[in-house]
């Protein structure tokens, strides 16, 4: 019920006109058996009162209507559980990533985007770094002599906790930062180096006043410790070329700790091998990220250094003492890092899961004279008690079912509304054990509903609760590719497509989000794997592709086709001995045989017949062995008309002595059919033309793919793969560009519209700074792109050949740049 609420005048303006606010009002009826019981006699009264007048509890209605009441009560009670409760399984947890749903903490988790947060999360994974400095890389290309800065090539500089780590140790450091780096690399960044800075032992030199609370209480030790803690993480994490001065900024730390009021002359000294002190450190020391400034601990015992007062009398201070408080407060900090390096998304909640299914009939509410509870009539009632006794259950059998439904469909709510489709029911039914098999001799089945798909309509059913769930999560309904483009499926198994698409994407909508501009970790194998970055994820996802990236050509070379570079397109291999087949005629007849319009009016449609993948196999080869040697181009047999089995039609001779199975080639509503082949009876020809529908559908889904590639990691390396960006003559090419790359033949991809679909996808998810190019491959195009990005993947992926990679990154980038110049499809 919508109740509109009393109007509400705009401040000043006593003539403005406002809609109504609205309010919904959760609608619910008298819930408790009292009020069951009151609203069902007046119902009753109303409807019989001529023929109904005794309303006393020893009448036999007022019990049936009682009984009811009572069974009402309890589903009611029920029907008001929690929604959590509703939701949580057997185990007492609500699982999270299930019900589409994520707790607090990680539904505003991000993966690190500034280089600042990709610092700190190096930091954090890896316990022996102590800073880390990200910085963007200047450098002078091969025809310029002006210096470029490029934010987009990153330069990190670690800074490690221990000194005296060797050789080896820093190059294993380095590959861990190299690792780490990668993990969170997003689009359009590029790693140009790791170096370990240059440590510098500094001393702090000064007055510190403390509060009278301080000295009073005996912590001044406690309060010195937390203010050389403050000044070493300080000058481990700050980032010097944005902070200004930088002794001022020390100075505002400083003051921020407590027990600290003021301070004076404070400066940094740096320190000598020897432990002597040396002049004031300069602020280009400060400033350049070659160096780490360290606090040297053993200096704190120096009284000539740093003096302490509280009530501006100098107090002496236990140095020991401090640098044992020191020691624990890094401790614990470490500590700290720890758990949030280990920490894990919340998988499941604690979750009260009630029962459901428990249902005692009302037949066994009656009293026992009536003879339908548990206990049943006597042996020697006669034949016509026990037929009204049945009569009167086959009544309240209705209802039993009526209210154990409910039960089951409220049962069905932790599996509905989630990401599971296993269980395909929309509206499933109870079971009322013990008590139909004392009404009928043969007990019906309680699962024919789940057989009839019209009644249950599963799929779209299903589609819009994920669209619900993808909505709980701030997304408006998204468009997936099988909303309007089905060249290969029925209606049914559409649907099923596009919900397994819709189940994907709410499973991993948490991700898609957090990590949007993740890009692909090359330190990692990356060939038929589904590492990729997140807008590839993304997509493969819409368009209900694969997961994995594979190749979209070795489909065809796996089902026998070869490809001329002629314009014929693709090719059976003639050279395949013939076997022996059902068929009983299996040739190819008159290419340019075209059916009267007569004949065709005799053609019937082919039945849908599920066939196994293994038969679909045998069927193609023997339709390619045997009826397609001579025919030449199969473009369209193979990636259009052959993937929809309406395509397919059947025509007996008149003589049944042989089924003739026709195709039609004509698109939209032109009629172009063309004799395959024939078989001994009409079950063979439905057996073939499922096989061979299915076979070629599932080789146009094999086929459909694609590749991105970022041109930034294109750019030239060094023996140490370092970018050389020296050696490129202009940086256009790289920066903030990246290229998909499409096979664009199978019966789906060809379709402008769906074309025209993709492209404005790839530009609405594609992160803002990235300019993505989208190119339609054909066969002999992508086959060579394919063997280039297989050899550059692995490459990279291995780090050891950089005069390869160089070559494969030079012939990859001339290629793209023909096809943006429309040289190459």
């Amino acid at each position: 019920m919508i109740k509109p609420l009393k109007t509400a005048l705009k401040p000043g303006n006593s003539n403005a006109k406002t809609s109504p606010a609205l309010t919904l009002v959760k609608r619910r009826g008298a819930s408790d058996f009292e009020q069951l019981r009151k609203a069902m006699v007046e119902a009753v009264q109303k409807l019989a009162a001529s023929c109904w007048t005794d309303y006393n509890l020893h009448d036999p209605g007022i019990t049936i209507l009682e009984s009811l009441c009572y069974a009402l009560t309890d589903i009611n009670h029920r029907t008001d559980y929690a929604i959590e409760n509703l939701l949580a399984n057997a185990n007492q947890e609500l699982s999270l990533r299930q019900h589409g749903l994520s707790a607090p903490g990680d539904a505003f988790e991000m993966r690190p985007l500034t280089t600042t947060e990709i610092a700190d999360y190096l930091c954090r994974k890896i316990p022996e770094l102590a800073a880390v400095s990200i910085q963007e890389t200047k450098v002078r290309t091969k025809s310029s002599a002006v210096v470029s800065t490029l934010p987009w090539l990153h330069k990190i500089y670690i800074t490690a906790w221990a000194s005296s780590n060797s050789s080896k140790q820093m190059q294993e450091l380095k590959a861990k930062v190299i690792t780490q780096y990668h993990r969170v690399r997003n689009l359009g960044n590029a790693l140009n180096d790791v170096v370990l800075t240059k440590r510098v032992n500094v001393a702090l030199s000064g007055d510190i006043y403390l509060n009278e609370e301080v000295g009073e209480s005996g912590k001044v030790e406690q309060a010195m410790a937390a203010m050389y803690f403050c000044v070493q993480r300080y000058l481990v994490t700050a980032n010097f070329q944005v902070t200004g001065e930088p002794l001022v900024a020390l100075l505002n730390e400083i003051h921020k700790v407590s027990g600290v009021t003021t301070t004076s002359h404070l400066a940094l000294i740096g320190v000598a091998v020897d432990g002597r002190l040396e002049k004031p450190v300069g602020s280009n020391v400060f400033t350049d990220p070659r160096y780490a400034l360290r606090l040297q601990l053993s200096t704190i015992a120096g009284a000539d250094s740093v003096r302490v007062f509280v009530r501006n009398r100098q107090v002496n201070v236990d140095a020991a003492a401090v640098q044992q408080l020191i020691h624990s407060l890094e401790e614990a900090h470490q500590l700290q890092r720890n758990m949030l390096r280990d920490a894990a998304p919340t998988a499941s909640i604690p979750s009260s899961h009630k029962e459901l299914l428990s249902y005692i009939s009302v037949q066994n509410h009656f009293p026992a004279n009536y003879g339908i509870n548990a206990f049943g009539l006597p042996a020697s009632a006669s034949a016509q008690r026990k037929g009204q006794a049945k009569q009167l259950k086959g009544y309240l059998t209705l209802f039993d079912q009526l209210l154990v439904d409910h039960l089951a469909m409220l049962d069905s709510t932790k599996d509905f509304l989630s990401t599971d489709t296993g269980v395909k029911r929309v509206y499933p039914t109870g079971k009322l054990d013990g008590v139909v098999s004392q009404i009928y001799q043969s007990v019906p089945g309680v699962d024919f509903l789940d057989s009839l798909e019209a009644y249950q309509n599963y799929s779209p059913r299903k589609a819009r609760v994920f669209d619900f769930l993808a909505a709980m999560n701030g997304r408006d309904k998204e468009s997936f590719a099988w909303d309007f483009n089905n060249p290969y499926f029925s209606e049914l198994a559409r649907a099923e497509q596009l919900l397994a698409c819709k189940q994907q994407y709410v499973e991993h909508i948490g991700m898609l989000a957090r990590d949007r501009a993740a890009g692909t970790n090359f330190v990692e194998k990356t060939w038929g794997t589904t590492n990729q970055s997140t807008l590839e994820k993304h997509l493969r996802i819409k368009l209900g592709l694969s997961e994995r990236r594979l190749s979209t050509v070795y489909p065809l070379v796996r089902a026998g086709l070869n490809h001329q570079d002629s314009d014929l397109g693709f090719h059976f291999n003639a050279n395949n001995a013939k076997q022996e087949t059902r068929f009983a005629t299996s040739f190819y007849e008159n290419i340019g045989h075209s059916l009267a319009a007569d004949e065709t009016r005799n053609l019937k449609p082919v039945p849908d017949i599920a066939v196994d993948e293994p038969t679909s196999k045998k069927v193609y080869h023997q339709v390619r062995n045997h009826v397609f040697g001579h025919l030449k181009n199969l473009r369209t047999l193979l990636f259009r008309a052959g993937a929809n089995l309406a395509s397919y039609r059947i025509k007996v001779s008149d003589q049944r002595t042989a089924t003739r199975l026709y195709i039609n080639l004509g698109r939209n509503s032109r009629e172009n059919w063309l004799y395959l082949l024939s078989t001994k009876s009409e079950h063979d020809a439905a057996i073939t033309a499922n096989g061979l529908c299915q076979f070629i559908q599932t080789l146009n889904s094999d086929m459909e793919g694609f590749h991105l590639i970022e041109h930034q990691l294109l750019l030239p390396v060094s023996k140490h793969w370092q970018p050389a960006v020296d050696k490129v003559a202009s940086l256009n090419p790289f920066a903030n560009t990246q290229s998909l790359v499409v096979s664009g033949w199978s019966a789906r991809f060809v379709d402008g519209e769906f074309r025209r679909y993709v492209e404005d996808l790839v530009l609405q998810e594609s992160p803002a700074h990235m300019y993505t190019q989208v190119f339609w491959l054909d066969f002999s195009t992508m086959e060579r792109f394919e063997v280039l990005f297989k050899n550059w993947c692995d490459v990279r992926t291995r780090r050891d050949e950089h005069r390869k990679f160089n070559f494969l990154s030079a012939k990859l980038l001339r290629m793209l740049m023909k096809l943006a110049e429309g040289g190459l499809r």
